[in-house]
């Protein structure tokens, strides 16, 4: 998967991956779908990290661990 957001929101991402999964032949598989389903919500939520981190450096101008802090502590990150 190709995880460049390109100015793209991990929900947007999410949205435009699965439904070129559906529009795709090999969506058409059970076992796949599930495999490829799963995969696709564990990146999406890595780069929803990644942007609320970048986002709040960006509005604080704050020390990246700090911002790491902020994240695990509001979204309850690294469970």
């Amino acid at each position: 998967m190709n995880t460049d957001m390109s100015k793209q929101t991990a929900v947007k991402w999410l949205y435009d991956y699965l439904l070129h999964m559906n529009e795709t032949r090999e969506w058409r598989s059970r076992d796949l779908h599930i495999d490829k389903f799963h995969e696709a919500f564990k990146e999406a939520i890595a780069m929803e990290e990644g942007q609320l981190i970048e986002a709040f450096l960006d509005g604080y101008k704050s020390h990246p661990f700090m911002a790491k802090q902020y994240y695990n502590e509001t979204y309850g990150g690294d469970k």
